[in-house]
């Protein structure tokens, strides 16, 4: 073809015109190996869009052969020209994306993984609050039955010691003076001389008779008024002794108050109506004898059922509590480094921290070498359940040893 040909197919609108169009026609339409990305991938190329939003935000360094890798994917998606060569490029970079803002990931970026921690945080702030309203008045009552009991057990023993001496000092004193009523009738001997009674001595050692029944009185008073704050932990179930309740008698004399106070108008001998000392000694050792008994049997239910409280349910408390502390604790943590996702493992600690408080006071060796209370042990097991499943693997690995230890070294020869 020579030069007038291809100026007649210039001007006739063909020749190389034509090719040019052809070639525009050939370019906007994609080859025939393209096709459209499936669901799974426009999916992966979402949350490639989150993670690196989150990684530009956070200033975590990308490779820029990752970030060309997805730009070029995201576009062949959107002009519809997707291919194996952009597909098989996409997904390493994917994964390289995916390791480099790793413990991140698309679910804990999640807009509704916020909104399900809070519900979350919720959920055990208000089981926190729960455990501490069992928690704290129980102890309060625990603290006040301990201290109760504990100055009961002191006034039993003081009063206890002072009952023998007072009963000795009274019956040395009543000898006295019949001693002393025997001399005054019969003053001399046969020669004439004063007789020189031993129960005469006795009487003259005796002038703080008074001052001891007042102070016995006083501590008995104490002891039963504090056997009565006893009895109101156990809902007064022990029967008080039979005067705290009697009234008054015929004379309108309170019964109750007779018996627990020294009538100070008492003197050797009873007389215009006024009782001897010595009647109103022994008569507030009998009264000691009723207090004593009252006292005793309220220790008895205080122990029996506040040992309980401490032994089973404090410690499964407490558990709990600490492992309402570890969940907060950790979804705290993960909620600030955008690495929360929801579980069953935190209500499965708590169903272990059941556990755990519930059977860790069986194990007395288990705070061996440290020294803590009991629920404090329980609070640990609870916080921190792997403490306590490390201690059953070593307690099951020395019976296993003590029970056969053949087989246990056959097992760790293979």
């Amino acid at each position: 073809m020579n030069d007038a040909d291809v100026k007649f197919d210039d001007r006739n609108g063909e020749g190389p015109a034509r090719s040019r169009d052809e070639e525009e026609r050939t370019t906007a339409q994609p080859p025939k190996d393209n096709y459209a990305p499936d669901g799974f991938a426009t999916d992966a190329l979402d949350e490639t869009h989150m993670l690196l939003a989150y990684a530009a935000s956070s200033g975590i360094n990308i490779d820029p052969e990752v970030s060309e890798a997805i730009a070029r994917a995201r576009a062949a998606n959107e002009r519809r020209n997707w291919n194996a060569d952009i597909e098989a490029k996409f997904w390493p970079a994917k994964s390289k994306l995916s390791l480099s803002v790793k413990p991140v990931t698309v679910d804990t970026l999640a807009a509704g993984k916020f909104g399900a921690a809070a519900i979350a945080t919720r959920r055990y702030f208000l089981s926190t609050v729960i455990l501490a309203a069992i928690i704290v008045p129980i102890s309060i009552v625990m603290f006040i039955n301990t201290a109760v009991s504990n100055d009961v057990r002191d006034l039993l023993k003081e009063n206890d010691a002072a009952a023998i001496a007072v009963h000795e000092q009274l019956v040395n004193y009543q000898s006295a003076l019949e001693q002393g009523t025997r001399t005054t009738r019969n003053p001399a001997d046969q020669k004439g001389n004063p007789v020189n009674s031993p129960g005469i001595s006795e009487a003259l050692l005796s002038p703080n008779l008074v001052e001891k029944l007042a102070q016995f009185a006083r501590v008995s008073r104490q002891l039963f008024a504090e056997s009565r704050v006893l009895n109101f932990f156990v809902l007064d179930t022990a029967p008080e002794p039979w005067w705290a309740s009697a009234g008054k008698d015929d004379s309108g004399k309170d019964i109750t108050r007779a018996n627990l106070e020294l009538d100070v108008r008492a003197g050797d001998r009873a007389s215009d109506g006024f009782p001897s000392i010595i009647t109103q000694g022994f008569e507030k050792l009998a009264t000691y004898q009723d207090i004593r008994s009252f006292a005793r049997q309220t220790q008895q239910m205080n122990l029996v059922i506040y040992g309980a409280v401490t032994a089973y349910v404090l410690p499964v408390a407490y558990a709990l509590l600490g492992a309402c502390a570890f969940a907060l604790r950790n979804m705290a943590a993960q909620t600030g480094t955008k690495t929360y996702q929801p579980s069953y493992s935190n209500r499965a600690r708590l169903i272990v921290a059941l556990i755990a408080g519930t059977v860790v006071g069986l194990f007395n060796n288990f705070t061996q070498g440290v020294s803590v209370s009991p629920l404090a042990v329980a609070f640990l097991v609870g916080y921190a359940v792997e403490v306590f499943f490390s201690f059953l693997d070593a307690f099951v690995h020395t019976f296993e040893s003590v029970r056969n230890p053949r087989a246990l070294g056959v097992s760790a020869s293979a």
